[in-house]
Protein backbone atom coordinates (compact mmCIF):
# COMPACT_ATOMS: atom_id res chain seq x y z
CA UNK A 1 0.00 0.00 0.00
CA UNK A 2 3.08 2.51 0.52
CA UNK A 3 3.50 2.64 -3.50
CA UNK A 4 0.12 3.78 -3.27
CA UNK A 5 0.63 6.22 -1.29
CA UNK A 6 3.29 7.85 -2.79
CA UNK A 7 1.40 8.10 -6.14
CA UNK A 8 1.07 11.83 -7.07
CA UNK A 9 -1.39 13.76 -9.42
CA UNK A 10 -0.25 14.22 -12.66
CA UNK A 11 -0.41 17.33 -14.95
CA UNK A 12 -2.90 15.73 -17.60
CA UNK A 13 -5.65 14.73 -14.91
CA UNK A 14 -5.48 17.82 -13.40
CA UNK A 15 -6.02 19.32 -16.83
CA UNK A 16 -9.21 16.70 -17.17
CA UNK A 17 -10.85 17.62 -13.72
CA UNK A 18 -10.18 21.79 -14.87
CA UNK A 19 -11.68 20.80 -18.25
CA UNK A 20 -14.66 18.71 -16.28
CA UNK A 21 -15.23 21.46 -14.15
CA UNK A 22 -15.76 23.87 -17.25
CA UNK A 23 -18.35 21.31 -18.94
CA UNK A 24 -20.17 20.74 -15.71
CA UNK A 25 -20.54 24.66 -15.16
CA UNK A 26 -21.48 25.04 -18.49
CA UNK A 27 -24.52 22.07 -18.64
CA UNK A 28 -25.50 23.91 -15.18
CA UNK A 29 -25.95 27.28 -16.16
CA UNK A 30 -27.57 26.39 -19.67
CA UNK A 31 -30.09 28.59 -20.88
CA UNK A 32 -30.35 30.54 -17.35
CA UNK A 33 -32.97 33.27 -18.82
CA UNK A 34 -35.49 29.94 -19.07
CA UNK A 35 -34.86 29.44 -14.89
CA UNK A 36 -36.76 30.63 -12.33
CA UNK A 37 -38.50 28.99 -8.72
CA UNK A 38 -41.42 26.20 -9.14
CA UNK A 39 -40.60 23.71 -5.57
CA UNK A 40 -42.48 24.72 -2.71
CA UNK A 41 -39.17 24.85 -1.20
CA UNK A 42 -37.82 26.95 -3.48
CA UNK A 43 -40.32 29.85 -2.63
CA UNK A 44 -39.44 29.24 1.10
CA UNK A 45 -35.41 30.16 -0.15
CA UNK A 46 -36.18 32.79 -1.70
CA UNK A 47 -37.99 34.75 0.56
CA UNK A 48 -35.53 34.31 2.87
CA UNK A 49 -32.55 35.28 1.19
CA UNK A 50 -34.25 38.78 0.82
CA UNK A 51 -32.83 39.64 4.54
CA UNK A 52 -30.41 42.33 3.12
CA UNK A 53 -33.65 43.78 2.40
CA UNK A 54 -33.84 44.02 6.64
CA UNK A 55 -32.47 46.70 8.57
CA UNK A 56 -31.46 44.47 11.36
CA UNK A 57 -29.64 42.13 8.38
CA UNK A 58 -29.23 38.09 8.74
CA UNK A 59 -31.22 37.48 11.72
CA UNK A 60 -34.00 39.12 10.61
CA UNK A 61 -34.76 36.25 8.31
CA UNK A 62 -38.15 34.95 7.79
CA UNK A 63 -38.13 32.07 10.78
CA UNK A 64 -40.47 30.37 8.21
CA UNK A 65 -37.53 28.57 6.97
CA UNK A 66 -36.03 27.20 10.20
CA UNK A 67 -38.67 24.59 9.53
CA UNK A 68 -37.07 23.75 6.04
CA UNK A 69 -33.22 23.73 6.23
CA UNK A 70 -30.95 25.91 8.84
CA UNK A 71 -29.53 29.44 7.24
CA UNK A 72 -26.52 28.66 5.40
CA UNK A 73 -28.38 28.54 1.81
CA UNK A 74 -30.45 31.65 2.43
CA UNK A 75 -27.05 33.07 3.68
CA UNK A 76 -25.36 32.49 0.88
CA UNK A 77 -28.71 34.08 -1.31
CA UNK A 78 -28.19 37.28 0.81
CA UNK A 79 -24.49 37.64 -0.43
CA UNK A 80 -24.71 36.62 -3.71
CA UNK A 81 -27.97 39.78 -3.98
CA UNK A 82 -25.02 41.95 -3.26
CA UNK A 83 -23.15 40.79 -6.82
CA UNK A 84 -25.64 40.09 -9.02
CA UNK A 85 -28.81 41.55 -7.38
CA UNK A 86 -31.84 40.57 -6.21
CA UNK A 87 -34.50 38.55 -8.33
CA UNK A 88 -35.18 34.75 -8.69
CA UNK A 89 -32.18 33.65 -10.44
CA UNK A 90 -30.12 34.66 -7.57
CA UNK A 91 -31.13 31.47 -5.46
CA UNK A 92 -30.37 29.42 -8.53
CA UNK A 93 -27.21 31.05 -9.34
CA UNK A 94 -25.48 30.28 -6.09
CA UNK A 95 -27.14 26.64 -6.68
CA UNK A 96 -25.13 26.70 -9.95
CA UNK A 97 -21.99 27.75 -8.46
CA UNK A 98 -21.79 25.65 -5.78
CA UNK A 99 -23.05 22.52 -8.25
CA UNK A 100 -19.74 23.47 -10.26
CA UNK A 101 -17.58 23.42 -7.87
CA UNK A 102 -18.34 19.86 -6.39
CA UNK A 103 -16.87 18.83 -9.45
CA UNK A 104 -13.33 19.30 -8.58
CA UNK A 105 -14.27 18.80 -5.16
CA UNK A 106 -15.32 15.26 -5.22
CA UNK A 107 -12.48 14.99 -7.57
CA UNK A 108 -10.21 15.81 -5.06
CA UNK A 109 -11.45 13.22 -2.88
CA UNK A 110 -11.51 10.58 -5.29
CA UNK A 111 -7.94 11.12 -5.75
CA UNK A 112 -6.44 12.05 -2.53
CA UNK A 113 -8.14 8.77 -1.43
CA UNK A 114 -8.01 6.32 -4.19
CA UNK A 115 -4.66 8.04 -5.88
CA UNK A 116 -4.50 9.22 -9.79
CA UNK A 117 -7.03 8.28 -12.28
CA UNK A 118 -9.52 8.36 -9.79
CA UNK A 119 -10.23 11.98 -9.52
CA UNK A 120 -10.34 12.41 -13.43
CA UNK A 121 -13.08 9.42 -13.64
CA UNK A 122 -15.02 10.64 -10.45
CA UNK A 123 -14.81 14.13 -12.14
CA UNK A 124 -16.64 13.23 -14.99
CA UNK A 125 -19.36 11.69 -13.84
CA UNK A 126 -20.02 13.96 -12.01
CA UNK A 127 -20.19 16.81 -14.43
CA UNK A 128 -22.50 14.60 -16.78
CA UNK A 129 -24.59 13.45 -14.08
CA UNK A 130 -28.62 14.05 -14.66
CA UNK A 131 -29.41 13.58 -11.01
CA UNK A 132 -26.77 15.87 -10.02
CA UNK A 133 -27.52 18.94 -12.88
CA UNK A 134 -31.10 19.08 -12.17
CA UNK A 135 -30.81 20.08 -8.40
CA UNK A 136 -27.93 22.23 -9.91
CA UNK A 137 -30.59 24.37 -11.53
CA UNK A 138 -33.14 24.89 -9.09
CA UNK A 139 -32.92 27.00 -5.83
CA UNK A 140 -32.92 24.35 -3.01
CA UNK A 141 -30.20 23.65 0.35
CA UNK A 142 -29.15 19.93 -1.25
CA UNK A 143 -26.22 21.19 -3.59
CA UNK A 144 -25.11 23.42 -1.10
CA UNK A 145 -24.79 21.11 1.54
CA UNK A 146 -23.16 18.24 -0.52
CA UNK A 147 -20.48 20.72 -1.08
CA UNK A 148 -20.06 21.34 2.31
CA UNK A 149 -20.66 17.74 3.40
CA UNK A 150 -17.77 16.42 0.72
CA UNK A 151 -15.81 19.17 2.63
CA UNK A 152 -16.04 17.77 5.84
CA UNK A 153 -15.58 14.20 4.80
CA UNK A 154 -12.52 15.18 2.81
CA UNK A 155 -11.18 16.94 6.45
CA UNK A 156 -12.37 13.97 8.40
CA UNK A 157 -9.69 11.63 6.16
CA UNK A 158 -7.32 14.23 6.88
CA UNK A 159 -8.11 14.58 10.78
CA UNK A 160 -8.25 10.48 10.95
CA UNK A 161 -4.72 10.39 9.57
CA UNK A 162 -2.97 13.19 11.48
CA UNK A 163 -5.08 14.40 14.45
CA UNK A 164 -2.97 17.73 14.65
CA UNK A 165 -4.50 21.52 15.73
CA UNK A 166 -4.76 22.26 11.94
CA UNK A 167 -6.61 19.27 10.94
CA UNK A 168 -8.50 19.31 13.99
CA UNK A 169 -9.83 23.44 13.34
CA UNK A 170 -10.71 22.21 9.79
CA UNK A 171 -12.67 19.22 10.83
CA UNK A 172 -14.34 21.27 13.56
CA UNK A 173 -15.32 24.31 10.98
CA UNK A 174 -16.15 21.38 8.33
CA UNK A 175 -18.82 19.77 10.23
CA UNK A 176 -20.26 22.77 11.82
CA UNK A 177 -20.55 24.41 7.94
CA UNK A 178 -22.38 21.48 7.32
CA UNK A 179 -24.78 21.33 9.79
CA UNK A 180 -25.80 24.60 8.45
CA UNK A 181 -27.23 23.50 5.52
CA UNK A 182 -29.05 20.45 6.75
CA UNK A 183 -29.91 19.76 10.14
CA UNK A 184 -28.27 16.09 9.64
CA UNK A 185 -25.14 17.78 8.32
CA UNK A 186 -23.80 16.71 11.84
CA UNK A 187 -23.53 12.95 10.36
CA UNK A 188 -20.04 13.91 8.81
CA UNK A 189 -18.82 13.87 12.23
CA UNK A 190 -20.35 10.84 13.17
CA UNK A 191 -19.17 9.19 10.32
CA UNK A 192 -15.71 10.32 11.20
CA UNK A 193 -16.29 9.11 15.04
CA UNK A 194 -17.77 5.33 13.78
CA UNK A 195 -14.29 5.20 11.31
CA UNK A 196 -12.64 5.73 14.46
CA UNK A 197 -14.19 3.13 16.62
CA UNK A 198 -13.63 0.16 13.11
CA UNK A 199 -10.30 1.60 13.44
CA UNK A 200 -9.48 0.75 16.63
CA UNK A 201 -11.09 -2.48 16.15
CA UNK A 202 -9.34 -3.53 13.08
CA UNK A 203 -6.07 -2.02 13.73
CA UNK A 204 -3.66 -2.73 16.79
CA UNK A 205 -1.80 0.81 16.42
CA UNK A 206 -4.97 2.92 16.88
CA UNK A 207 -5.04 1.70 20.27
CA UNK A 208 -2.15 2.69 21.44
CA UNK A 209 -2.79 5.00 24.60
CA UNK A 210 -0.91 8.14 22.69
CA UNK A 211 -2.54 7.73 19.51
CA UNK A 212 -6.03 7.19 21.05
CA UNK A 213 -5.70 10.34 23.43
CA UNK A 214 -4.76 12.11 20.31
CA UNK A 215 -7.95 10.87 17.98
CA UNK A 216 -10.34 11.20 20.67
CA UNK A 217 -9.22 14.14 23.14
CA UNK A 218 -8.53 16.37 19.66
CA UNK A 219 -11.90 14.70 17.77
CA UNK A 220 -13.47 16.64 21.02
CA UNK A 221 -12.23 19.59 20.64
CA UNK A 222 -13.37 19.52 16.51
CA UNK A 223 -17.11 18.11 18.17
CA UNK A 224 -16.75 21.37 20.38
CA UNK A 225 -15.90 23.53 17.65
CA UNK A 226 -18.80 22.06 15.33
CA UNK A 227 -21.24 23.10 17.60
CA UNK A 228 -19.68 26.50 17.97
CA UNK A 229 -19.75 27.31 14.38
CA UNK A 230 -23.66 25.86 14.54
CA UNK A 231 -24.54 27.70 17.70
CA UNK A 232 -25.86 30.93 16.05
CA UNK A 233 -28.21 29.03 14.71
CA UNK A 234 -29.05 26.47 16.82
CA UNK A 235 -29.62 30.23 19.24
CA UNK A 236 -32.04 31.45 16.61
CA UNK A 237 -34.07 28.54 16.43
CA UNK A 238 -34.81 27.90 20.01
CA UNK A 239 -35.81 31.71 19.87
CA UNK A 240 -38.35 30.95 17.69
CA UNK A 241 -40.06 28.07 18.56
CA UNK A 242 -37.09 25.86 20.48
CA UNK A 243 -35.12 22.82 18.93
CA UNK A 244 -37.02 20.19 20.51
CA UNK A 245 -40.26 21.47 18.38
CA UNK A 246 -38.17 21.57 14.91
CA UNK A 247 -36.96 18.06 15.82
CA UNK A 248 -40.48 16.46 16.59
CA UNK A 249 -41.64 17.74 12.84
CA UNK A 250 -39.04 16.15 11.30
CA UNK A 251 -39.60 13.03 13.01
CA UNK A 252 -43.02 13.57 11.57
CA UNK A 253 -41.65 12.17 8.26
CA UNK A 254 -39.60 9.32 9.77
CA UNK A 255 -41.58 6.15 7.87
CA UNK A 256 -39.55 3.17 9.55
CA UNK A 257 -38.07 0.25 8.82
CA UNK A 258 -41.31 -1.38 7.09
CA UNK A 259 -41.00 1.43 4.62
CA UNK A 260 -37.26 0.82 4.09
CA UNK A 261 -37.05 -1.18 0.63
CA UNK A 262 -39.91 0.15 -0.86
CA UNK A 263 -38.51 4.07 -0.29
CA UNK A 264 -34.94 2.49 -1.74
CA UNK A 265 -36.10 0.98 -4.22
CA UNK A 266 -38.39 4.25 -4.92
CA UNK A 267 -35.52 6.71 -4.73
CA UNK A 268 -32.64 4.77 -7.09
CA UNK A 269 -35.53 5.04 -9.66
CA UNK A 270 -36.07 8.83 -9.30
CA UNK A 271 -31.76 8.79 -9.61
CA UNK A 272 -32.08 6.68 -12.67
CA UNK A 273 -35.53 8.79 -14.34
CA UNK A 274 -33.36 11.89 -13.48
CA UNK A 275 -30.14 10.76 -15.63
CA UNK A 276 -32.36 8.96 -18.08
CA UNK A 277 -34.02 12.30 -19.01
CA UNK A 278 -30.71 14.23 -19.38
CA UNK A 279 -30.76 13.67 -23.42
CA UNK A 280 -28.00 13.85 -24.98
CA UNK A 281 -25.88 14.15 -21.52
CA UNK A 282 -26.13 10.44 -21.08
CA UNK A 283 -24.42 10.47 -24.82
CA UNK A 284 -21.57 12.91 -23.82
CA UNK A 285 -20.85 11.43 -20.31
CA UNK A 286 -20.48 8.09 -21.94
CA UNK A 287 -17.89 9.35 -24.43
CA UNK A 288 -16.09 11.86 -22.34
CA UNK A 289 -15.74 8.49 -19.88
CA UNK A 290 -14.57 6.54 -22.26
CA UNK A 291 -11.66 9.21 -23.25
CA UNK A 292 -10.42 10.07 -20.39
CA UNK A 293 -10.13 6.25 -19.13
CA UNK A 294 -8.18 5.62 -22.43
CA UNK A 295 -6.06 9.03 -21.35
CA UNK A 296 -5.58 8.62 -17.94
CA UNK A 297 -4.33 5.06 -18.71
CA UNK A 298 -3.29 4.26 -22.32
CA UNK A 299 -2.26 0.56 -21.71
CA UNK A 300 -6.10 -0.11 -21.22
CA UNK A 301 -6.92 -2.06 -23.96
CA UNK A 302 -3.33 -3.98 -23.95
CA UNK A 303 -4.36 -4.80 -20.70
CA UNK A 304 -7.88 -5.73 -21.44
CA UNK A 305 -6.67 -8.20 -24.50
CA UNK A 306 -3.82 -9.52 -22.25
CA UNK A 307 -6.50 -10.50 -19.85
CA UNK A 308 -8.65 -11.94 -22.32
CA UNK A 309 -5.61 -13.57 -24.19
CA UNK A 310 -4.09 -14.95 -20.55
CA UNK A 311 -8.40 -16.48 -20.08
CA UNK A 312 -7.79 -14.10 -16.65
CA UNK A 313 -11.82 -14.69 -16.57
CA UNK A 314 -12.58 -12.82 -13.26
CA UNK A 315 -10.03 -9.43 -14.07
CA UNK A 316 -11.99 -9.76 -17.63
CA UNK A 317 -15.56 -9.43 -16.29
CA UNK A 318 -14.15 -7.14 -13.58
CA UNK A 319 -13.28 -4.77 -16.24
CA UNK A 320 -16.08 -5.50 -18.23
CA UNK A 321 -18.66 -4.60 -15.32
CA UNK A 322 -16.82 -1.02 -14.51
CA UNK A 323 -16.93 0.02 -17.61
CA UNK A 324 -20.94 -0.69 -18.39
CA UNK A 325 -21.87 0.18 -15.27
CA UNK A 326 -22.82 3.97 -16.12
CA UNK A 327 -24.70 2.40 -18.77
CA UNK A 328 -27.21 0.87 -17.28
CA UNK A 329 -30.50 2.19 -17.70
CA UNK A 330 -32.25 1.32 -14.32
CA UNK A 331 -31.61 2.28 -11.09
CA UNK A 332 -29.01 1.72 -8.42
CA UNK A 333 -26.28 1.18 -11.16
CA UNK A 334 -24.09 4.31 -8.93
CA UNK A 335 -25.69 3.67 -5.81
CA UNK A 336 -24.82 -0.33 -5.79
CA UNK A 337 -20.72 0.56 -6.30
CA UNK A 338 -20.18 1.07 -2.75
CA UNK A 339 -21.29 -1.87 -1.54
CA UNK A 340 -18.16 -4.02 -1.66
CA UNK A 341 -16.70 -0.78 0.18
CA UNK A 342 -18.74 -0.62 2.76
CA UNK A 343 -18.24 -3.80 3.76
CA UNK A 344 -14.94 -4.70 3.08
CA UNK A 345 -13.87 -2.39 5.66
CA UNK A 346 -14.72 -5.48 7.85
CA UNK A 347 -13.11 -8.22 5.45
CA UNK A 348 -9.87 -6.20 5.05
CA UNK A 349 -7.49 -4.09 5.64
CA UNK A 350 -8.05 -1.07 4.34
CA UNK A 351 -6.45 2.23 4.78
CA UNK A 352 -8.57 4.95 7.62
CA UNK A 353 -9.32 6.78 4.31
CA UNK A 354 -11.62 3.79 2.33
CA UNK A 355 -13.21 3.14 5.45
CA UNK A 356 -14.68 6.70 5.62
CA UNK A 357 -15.94 6.54 2.54
CA UNK A 358 -16.88 3.19 3.32
CA UNK A 359 -18.91 3.81 6.50
CA UNK A 360 -20.24 7.12 5.11
CA UNK A 361 -21.92 4.95 1.83
CA UNK A 362 -23.48 2.64 4.74
CA UNK A 363 -24.66 4.80 7.00
CA UNK A 364 -26.68 6.77 4.50
CA UNK A 365 -27.79 3.38 2.65
CA UNK A 366 -29.61 2.67 5.95
CA UNK A 367 -30.89 5.85 7.26
CA UNK A 368 -31.63 7.88 3.77
CA UNK A 369 -34.96 5.39 3.11
CA UNK A 370 -36.34 5.39 6.70
CA UNK A 371 -37.25 9.16 5.88
CA UNK A 372 -39.65 10.29 3.15
CA UNK A 373 -38.41 9.51 -0.06
CA UNK A 374 -37.74 12.77 -1.54
CA UNK A 375 -35.14 12.59 -4.48
CA UNK A 376 -33.29 15.30 -3.56
CA UNK A 377 -32.13 13.60 -0.22
CA UNK A 378 -30.06 10.41 -2.32
CA UNK A 379 -27.59 13.31 -3.08
CA UNK A 380 -24.98 12.04 -0.98
CA UNK A 381 -25.33 8.30 -1.94
CA UNK A 382 -25.05 10.05 -5.88
CA UNK A 383 -22.12 11.31 -4.79
CA UNK A 384 -19.96 8.31 -2.71
CA UNK A 385 -21.37 6.09 -5.76
CA UNK A 386 -19.21 9.09 -7.90
CA UNK A 387 -15.59 8.36 -6.00
CA UNK A 388 -16.11 4.63 -5.56
CA UNK A 389 -16.39 4.41 -9.18
CA UNK A 390 -13.71 6.22 -10.06
CA UNK A 391 -11.51 3.95 -7.69
CA UNK A 392 -13.12 0.59 -9.45
CA UNK A 393 -12.98 2.16 -13.16
CA UNK A 394 -8.80 3.37 -12.47
CA UNK A 395 -8.13 -0.09 -10.79
CA UNK A 396 -9.94 -2.03 -13.29
CA UNK A 397 -8.40 -0.98 -16.52
CA UNK A 398 -4.88 -0.37 -15.52
CA UNK A 399 -1.95 -2.84 -15.62
CA UNK A 400 -0.88 -4.46 -12.26
CA UNK A 401 2.49 -3.32 -13.12
CA UNK A 402 1.21 0.26 -12.61
CA UNK A 403 -1.52 -0.07 -9.91
CA UNK A 404 0.15 -1.00 -6.36
CA UNK A 405 -2.37 -1.44 -3.53
CA UNK A 406 -5.72 -3.27 -2.14
CA UNK A 407 -6.96 -3.41 -5.87
CA UNK A 408 -3.83 -5.78 -7.05
CA UNK A 409 -2.80 -7.02 -3.50
CA UNK A 410 -6.05 -8.46 -2.35
CA UNK A 411 -8.52 -8.85 -5.15
CA UNK A 412 -5.93 -10.35 -7.33
CA UNK A 413 -4.82 -12.69 -4.76
CA UNK A 414 -8.58 -13.67 -3.37
CA UNK A 415 -10.37 -14.42 -6.54
CA UNK A 416 -13.34 -15.89 -3.71
CA UNK A 417 -13.34 -12.17 -2.07
CA UNK A 418 -13.29 -10.46 -6.00
CA UNK A 419 -16.12 -12.83 -7.20
CA UNK A 420 -18.66 -12.18 -4.19
CA UNK A 421 -18.33 -8.88 -4.87
CA UNK A 422 -19.12 -8.98 -8.41
CA UNK A 423 -21.93 -11.54 -7.59
CA UNK A 424 -22.92 -8.96 -5.19
CA UNK A 425 -23.38 -6.12 -7.86
CA UNK A 426 -24.72 -8.60 -9.91
CA UNK A 427 -27.67 -9.82 -7.16
CA UNK A 428 -28.24 -5.86 -6.34
CA UNK A 429 -28.40 -5.37 -10.39
CA UNK A 430 -31.53 -7.90 -10.61
CA UNK A 431 -33.31 -6.78 -7.96
CA UNK A 432 -33.50 -3.10 -8.68
CA UNK A 433 -33.66 -3.51 -11.94
CA UNK A 434 -36.67 -6.26 -12.38
CA UNK A 435 -38.18 -6.12 -8.97
CA UNK A 436 -38.73 -2.59 -8.96
CA UNK A 437 -40.10 -1.08 -12.42
CA UNK A 438 -38.34 1.81 -13.09
CA UNK A 439 -40.26 4.78 -14.63
CA UNK A 440 -38.70 5.39 -18.13
CA UNK A 441 -41.91 6.12 -19.45
CA UNK A 442 -42.49 9.68 -19.35
CA UNK A 443 -44.67 10.54 -21.77
CA UNK A 444 -44.04 14.23 -22.05
CA UNK A 445 -41.48 15.08 -24.14
CA UNK A 446 -40.33 17.79 -22.74
CA UNK A 447 -39.81 16.64 -19.33
CA UNK A 448 -36.16 16.47 -19.16
CA UNK A 449 -33.37 17.84 -16.27
CA UNK A 450 -32.44 21.08 -18.46
CA UNK A 451 -36.27 22.01 -19.37
CA UNK A 452 -37.49 25.67 -18.69
CA UNK A 453 -38.44 26.39 -15.48
CA UNK A 454 -40.25 29.88 -15.76
CA UNK A 455 -43.39 29.41 -16.43
CA UNK A 456 -44.83 29.78 -13.02
CA UNK A 457 -42.54 33.38 -13.24
CA UNK A 458 -44.51 33.91 -16.89
CA UNK A 459 -48.21 33.46 -14.82
CA UNK A 460 -47.59 35.89 -12.52
CA UNK A 461 -46.30 38.32 -14.54
CA UNK A 462 -49.43 38.22 -16.72
CA UNK A 463 -51.50 37.88 -13.15
CA UNK A 464 -50.02 41.31 -12.61
CA UNK A 465 -50.94 42.91 -15.56
CA UNK A 466 -54.60 41.53 -15.44
CA UNK A 467 -55.47 42.66 -11.81
CA UNK A 468 -57.53 45.85 -11.93
CA UNK A 469 -56.50 49.28 -10.33
CA UNK A 470 -58.82 49.44 -7.89
CA UNK A 471 -57.50 45.96 -6.45
CA UNK A 472 -57.83 46.02 -2.33
CA UNK A 473 -56.33 42.94 -1.80
CA UNK A 474 -55.28 39.34 -3.58
CA UNK A 475 -56.77 36.47 -1.49
CA UNK A 476 -54.15 34.22 -2.43
CA UNK A 477 -53.75 30.18 -2.22
CA UNK A 478 -50.78 28.95 -3.65
CA UNK A 479 -47.19 27.79 -3.32
CA UNK A 480 -44.14 30.30 -1.80
CA UNK A 481 -42.80 30.70 -5.20
CA UNK A 482 -45.90 32.64 -6.52
CA UNK A 483 -46.00 34.81 -3.00
CA UNK A 484 -42.22 35.38 -3.98
CA UNK A 485 -43.11 36.46 -7.42
CA UNK A 486 -46.27 39.09 -6.54
CA UNK A 487 -45.02 40.16 -2.99
CA UNK A 488 -41.78 41.82 -4.61
CA UNK A 489 -43.60 43.33 -7.10
CA UNK A 490 -46.03 45.00 -4.89
CA UNK A 491 -49.08 43.05 -5.11
CA UNK A 492 -50.84 43.03 -1.90
CA UNK A 493 -51.44 39.57 -1.36
CA UNK A 494 -53.82 38.15 1.78
CA UNK A 495 -52.21 34.60 2.06
CA UNK A 496 -55.40 31.93 2.49
CA UNK A 497 -55.14 28.80 4.98
CA UNK A 498 -56.86 26.70 3.18
CA UNK A 499 -59.69 26.43 0.24
CA UNK A 500 -62.57 26.82 3.32
CA UNK A 501 -61.44 29.84 4.47
CA UNK A 502 -60.75 31.46 0.91
CA UNK A 503 -64.84 30.33 0.70
CA UNK A 504 -65.92 32.42 3.10
CA UNK A 505 -67.02 35.61 1.69
CA UNK A 506 -65.09 39.33 1.82
CA UNK A 507 -64.65 42.41 0.70
CA UNK A 508 -66.57 42.80 -3.02
CA UNK A 509 -63.01 44.79 -4.08
CA UNK A 510 -61.20 41.21 -3.37
CA UNK A 511 -59.85 38.96 -6.16
CA UNK A 512 -58.29 35.65 -5.47
CA UNK A 513 -55.57 33.69 -7.29
CA UNK A 514 -55.66 29.99 -6.52
CA UNK A 515 -52.62 27.13 -7.53
CA UNK A 516 -53.67 24.08 -8.42
CA UNK A 517 -50.51 22.54 -6.60
CA UNK A 518 -52.60 23.52 -3.05
CA UNK A 519 -56.19 22.33 -5.03
CA UNK A 520 -54.25 19.16 -4.93
CA UNK A 521 -53.52 18.35 -1.20
CA UNK A 522 -57.55 18.76 -1.19
CA UNK A 523 -58.98 14.80 -0.07
CA UNK A 524 -61.14 15.06 -3.16
CA UNK A 525 -59.51 17.36 -6.56
CA UNK A 526 -62.03 17.34 -8.15
CA UNK A 527 -64.77 18.16 -5.88
CA UNK A 528 -62.80 21.22 -4.77
CA UNK A 529 -62.47 22.64 -8.33
CA UNK A 530 -65.86 22.79 -8.79
CA UNK A 531 -66.34 23.96 -4.61
CA UNK A 532 -63.57 27.29 -6.47
CA UNK A 533 -65.67 28.02 -8.86
CA UNK A 534 -69.22 27.43 -7.60
CA UNK A 535 -68.15 30.38 -4.84
CA UNK A 536 -65.84 32.60 -7.49
CA UNK A 537 -65.98 33.63 -10.84
CA UNK A 538 -62.97 32.41 -13.23
CA UNK A 539 -61.23 35.51 -15.12
CA UNK A 540 -58.16 33.78 -16.71
CA UNK A 541 -56.26 30.29 -16.25
CA UNK A 542 -52.93 30.75 -16.59
CA UNK A 543 -50.91 27.09 -17.88
CA UNK A 544 -47.83 26.57 -15.45
CA UNK A 545 -45.94 23.19 -15.09
CA UNK A 546 -43.77 21.17 -12.47
CA UNK A 547 -40.36 20.71 -14.29
CA UNK A 548 -39.45 16.61 -13.44
CA UNK A 549 -37.22 17.07 -9.85
CA UNK A 550 -40.65 19.22 -8.53
CA UNK A 551 -42.99 16.40 -9.67
CA UNK A 552 -40.82 13.41 -8.21
CA UNK A 553 -41.14 15.42 -4.41
CA UNK A 554 -44.47 15.95 -4.82
CA UNK A 555 -45.11 12.26 -6.18
CA UNK A 556 -42.13 9.97 -5.07
CA UNK A 557 -44.11 6.82 -6.75
CA UNK A 558 -43.90 8.45 -9.90
CA UNK A 559 -40.34 6.97 -10.63
CA UNK A 560 -41.83 3.79 -10.18
CA UNK A 561 -44.75 4.25 -12.96
CA UNK A 562 -46.23 5.73 -16.31
CA UNK A 563 -46.09 9.53 -15.65
CA UNK A 564 -48.48 10.95 -18.54
CA UNK A 565 -47.86 14.91 -19.21
CA UNK A 566 -51.06 15.88 -17.57
CA UNK A 567 -49.00 15.15 -14.24
CA UNK A 568 -46.85 18.10 -15.26
CA UNK A 569 -49.53 20.48 -15.63
CA UNK A 570 -50.61 22.82 -12.90
CA UNK A 571 -52.92 26.20 -13.54
CA UNK A 572 -53.17 28.74 -11.77
CA UNK A 573 -56.77 30.58 -11.57
CA UNK A 574 -57.71 34.41 -11.18
CA UNK A 575 -60.97 34.83 -9.48
CA UNK A 576 -63.26 37.80 -8.81
CA UNK A 577 -66.24 37.37 -6.54
CA UNK A 578 -70.00 36.09 -8.16
CA UNK A 579 -72.48 38.93 -7.87
CA UNK A 580 -74.22 38.74 -4.79
CA UNK A 581 -76.87 35.61 -5.43
CA UNK A 582 -75.14 33.89 -8.47
CA UNK A 583 -73.49 30.87 -9.23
Amino acid sequence: MGAMNRLQPNRRELVVVLLMTAIGGILRIWSPGRLGLVHFDEGIYALAGLWPLNPKGFWAIDPTVIAYAPGGYPFLVGLASFVVGLGDLTPILVSILMGTLTVPLVAWLSWRTFGPTAGAITATLAAFSGFHIAFSRMALTDVSFLFFFILAIGLGQRFLERPNALNTIGLGIGVGLAQWFKYHGWLAGAIVILTAVVNAIRDPAERQPKRLASVWGQGACAGLLAFAVFWPWFSFVESHGGYADLLRHHASYMQGAGAWLTNLRTQTGQEALLDHRSGAIETLRFIFLFLVVLLENPSTARTIRRRIIESDFFNALLTAVVVVTPLMPGGGSVWCWGLGLALMPWLLAWPSKFRVLGLGWLVFSLLTPLYHPYARLWMPLEAFGWIVYGYFAGAATMASSQWEGPISESWGQNKMLASWFVGSLVFVGILFFTASPQSRFVTDDEASVAEPSDTLRVACRQVQADLPKDLARLRFLGRPPITFYLATAGVPLAPQPDLNTLLKPGSPMDWALVDDALLRQEPDHAGAKVRLKEGWEVVREYPTRFNLPTLLDITPGAARGKIEPDAFECPLWLLKPRPQGGR
